[in-house]
C-alpha cells in the first residue's frame, strides 16, 4: 500500500496529495475482497447516492476530504451487503488512517499525523480584531480631539463639514413643523437627512451599505479560508449569504427617500420613466461587462447587477405608475407626518403620541397588488411548472442528495434557465458542487429569483418609509423593529425554523420566500441599530465604511475587475489561514482606502 503525504515538496505552494485550509487526509488501508469504502461530509444532507470514495490521483492509498463537518466513511461488501458505518470529527490538516477491524464489525481510526492547532486556526482571527479595535479606539480619540477643535473655532451655524442641512438648526426654526422640532425633547428630534450632491443621504444606511460591501468584498476575495465565511452549499444561512441579499434591501430604502426627494424637486413622470430606464439599463450594461468572458460563446448572462436593475425597475414602475410617487398617497402620506409633528408639539412629553402608526403602510396599497405579483410568481414557477425527470417543486441540489435527482438541480429554477438563457450562459460552478457533487450548471442569480429579489428591495422600501414618514428616533425603531421581527418570524415559520426541511426551506441558490423574509427581517433589525449608533446617539459616524456606502458602485465594480491584482490579491499558502486573511483583508481595506480618497474629494459616483 502506497503512503500518504503530508509535507510539500520544496518551492511547492500546492500538491495534490497533501491537505490544505479546512482539508484531513485519510489513508485507507486495504479491505477484504468484495469490500469497498464510501464516505461523504454530513454537509450533503439526505445523501442516499454515494460513488466510492474518491482518492488522491497517482496515490491510490490518499483520499483529501472535508474537515469542516463531520464526515461519514462506510465499508461495504457487495457480496453480501453488510455495512460498516462510522462518524469521523476530522481536524484541519490532519491526517488518518482507517480500518476495518479483523471481524468486520467497526471501523478503526488512528491519528498518523497531528492537525494544526486550535491557534493556527483563530489566531489570524484575533489578531485582526484586536487591531481592528486598536485602530478604532485611536481614530475616536483623533476624531474628539479635532471636534474639541473645531467647536471651538467654528461657526455654530455653519453648514456641517460641507454638506447642506435640510433640517434648520433648533435656533433658527422658523415653521410650526420646526418650532415642534425645537420644542420636543433632544432624544425625540429626528437626526437630520443629510444632502451630498443633491441627493438625500441617511448616514446609518450609508454605513450600513458600506459595512456590508466590505464584507461582501473580503468574501469574494477568499473570507480567509473559513467555511463559515463561504456561502451555504445549498440549503441554509452564513454570513456570506447575507451580504449581496442586505444590499438589495437598502436599494428599497434608497429609493424611498430619493424618490420623495424627485417629487419634491416636480419631476414630471415622464422624466422619472426615463431615469427608470436609464438608470435599470445601465446596471444590466455593468453587469454584463462583468460577467463577460473571453468568449461570448458563454457569456454569462444573469448576474448580480441584472438583479439590481430588475428589481429597481419593478419597484420603481410599482409606484409612478399607481401614483404612489407623485400622485395622492404620497401627498397624504406627507400631510400626515407634518400633522403629527405639529400635534405632537402641543406637549414636548408626549412628542410621536398622536401620529398615524400606519401612514407609511395605508396610503400605498395600490401598488401592493403589482410588488406581490412578484413573489406570487416565483412560487408558481417554483411548485408548478412540470420539469421533465425532475417533477414538481423539487427543491433539492440534486447530485448525491436523492437518488434519480442527480441532474435535477434547482429544480424548475434550472430548467427555465436553460429555456431562456441556454446551457452555456448561466452560472457553472454552483455551490453544491462539493458537498453534493452536482454534475450541472446552475445559476444562483437566475430568472426565478428575480421575482423574489423584487419582494426584497420591496421590504427595503418600506424600512425607507418608516424613516421618511415618521419623525422621531423613537417611531422609526418601534417600527423597524416589529417589522424585522415579523419578518424573521414569518421566515421562520416556512422552513420550520430548521436547516433541512419545512414547506420553503431557507436557501440562497432559489433565492427562497423565507430567505427573503430572513434577509429582510434582518435587514430592518441592522438598519434600527446602526440608526441608534451613528444617527441618534452620534457614537460613530460610520467611517470608514460610510465612505464606501457613498461610492458602491464603484467600489463594487473595480473589486471584480482587479480582483486578480496587487495590492488587491497576492498569493499565499493554501494550507494556512494566515496568508489567506491578511490577502483578503488587505484587498477589502484597500478598497475602503480609494473609497475613503474619493470621499473627501468630493467626488461621488452615481447611476
Amino acid at each position: 500500500m502506497a503512503s500518504c503525504a503530508y509535507a510539500l515538496p520544496d518551492g511547492s505552494m500546492d500538491h495534490p496529495h497533501v491537505p490544505t485550509i479546512n482539508q484531513a487526509v485519510l489513508s485507507l488501508s486495504e479491505l477484504p475482497d468484495g469490500w469497498a469504502w464510501f464516505g461523504w461530509t454530513s454537509e450533503c444532507f439526505d445523501c442516499d447516492t454515494l460513488p466510492p470514495l474518491p482518492v488522491a490521483k497517482g496515490n491510490a492509498s490518499c483520499s483529501l476530504v472535508s474537515a469542516t463537518f463531520p464526515f461519514t466513511i462506510e465499508a461495504r461488501s457487495s457480496s453480501t451487503g453488510q455495512v460498516v458505518r462510522s462518524s469521523l470529527d476530522l481536524a484541519q490538516r490532519g491526517g488518518y488512517t482507517v480500518s476495518l477491524s479483523t471481524e468486520a464489525s467497526a471501523i478503526q481510526l488512528e491519528t498518523t499525523y497531528n492537525p494544526v492547532a486550535m491557534s493556527e486556526i483563530w489566531g489570524p482571527l484575533v489578531t485582526l480584531l484586536a487591531v481592528v479595535v486598536a485602530l478604532f479606539g485611536l481614530r475616536c480619540v483623533v476624531s474628539a480631539r479635532a471636534q474639541r477643535s473645531e467647536e471651538e473655532a467654528a461657526d455654530p451655524i455653519a453648514s456641517a463639514n460641507g454638506y447642506v442641512v435640510l433640517e434648520p438648526k433648533n435656533e433658527v426654526a422658523s415653521t410650526p413643523h420646526e418650532t415642534s422640532q425645537a420644542a420636543a425633547p433632544k432624544a425625540l428630534i429626528a437626526p437630520a437627512l443629510k444632502t451630498a450632491g443633491g441627493s438625500t443621504r441617511l448616514n446609518s444606511l450609508d454605513t450600513f451599505r458600506g459595512l456590508s460591501l466590505t464584507f461582501m468584498i473580503f468574501v469574494n476575495y477568499g473570507g480567509g479560508g473559513y467555511w463559515w465565511l463561504d456561502h451555504s452549499s445549498w440549503d441554509g444561512l452564513t454570513v456570506a449569504d447575507l451580504l449581496f441579499p442586505w444590499f438589495m434591501w437598502m436599494q428599497g430604502v434608497s429609493m424611498a427617500i430619493a424618490l420623495k426627494g424627485r417629487r419634491h424637486a416636480k419631476q414630471s413622470r415622464g422624466a422619472m420613466l426615463t431615469q427608470i430606464a436609464r438608470r435599470s439599463a445601465t446596471l444590466c450594461a455593468i453587469g454584463l461587462f462583468l460577467d463577460c468572458p473571453d468568449t461570448l460563446g458563454t457569456w454569462r448572462l444573469p448576474g448580480v447587477l441584472q438583479y439590481f436593475a430588475f428589481s429597481y425597475a419593478w419597484v420603481a414602475l410599482a409606484m409612478v405608475l399607481t401614483g404612489s410617487w407623485d400622485g395622492a398617497p404620497g401627498a397624504a402620506a406627507e400631510e400626515a407626518a407634518a400633522l403629527a409633528s405639529t400635534q405632537g408639539a402641543r406637549d414636548q412629553h408626549s412628542a410621536g403620541a398622536h401620529e398615524d402608526p400606519w401612514r407609511d403602510l395605508r396610503y400605498f396599497w395600490r401598488e401592493w397588488p403589482v410588488v406581490l405579483a412578484a413573489p406570487l410568481l416565483w412560487l408558481v414557477l417554483t411548485f408548478a411548472v412540470e420539469v421533465p425527470g425532475c417533477g414538481r417543486g423539487y427543491l433539492g441540489p440534486g447530485g448525491l442528495s436523492e437518488f434519480g435527482m442527480e441532474k435535477c438541480t434547482g429544480g424548475s429554477h434550472r430548467y427555465i434557465d436553460l429555456k431562456v438563457f441556454g446551457h452555456n450562459h448561466i452560472y457553472g460552478a454552483p455551490t453544491c458542487v462539493d458537498a453534493y457533487q452536482c454534475k450541472v450548471p446552475y445559476d444562483p442569480e437566475g430568472l426565478v429569483g428575480a421575482f423574489n429579489a423584487v419582494f426584497l428591495t420591496y421590504l427595503g422600501l418600506l424600512a425607507g418609509r418608516v424613516m421618511v414618514y415618521h419623525s422621531t428616533p423613537r417611531a422609526r425603531l418601534t417600527r423597524l423593529t416589529t417589522m424585522g421581527g415579523l419578518a424573521l418570524a414569518l421566515g421562520g415559520t416556512l422552513c420550520g425554523f430548521k436547516q433541512h426541511g419545512g414547506a420553503i426551506p431557507v436557501n440562497k441558490n432559489l433565492w427562497s420566500t423565507s430567505f427573503v423574509l430572513v434577509c429582510g427581517g434582518g435587514g430592518f433589525w441592522m438598519l434600527a441599530l446602526l440608526y441608534l449608533v451613528v444617527d441618534v446617539w452620534s457614537a460613530w459616524d460610520g467611517a470608514p465604511f460610510r465612505y464606501t456606502g457613498m461610492n458602491s458602485i464603484v467600489v463594487y465594480a473595480g473589486s471584480e475587475i482587479l480582483e486578480s491584482f496587487f495590492p488587491f490579491f497576492f498569493a499565499s499558502s493554501p494550507r494556512s489561514h494566515w496568508g489567506h486573511l491578511a490577502s483578503n483583508v488587505l484587498g477589502a481595506a484597500v478598497w475602503n482606502a480609494i473609497a475613503t480618497h474619493l470621499y473627501h474629494k468630493k467626488t461621488f459616483i452615481k447611476i
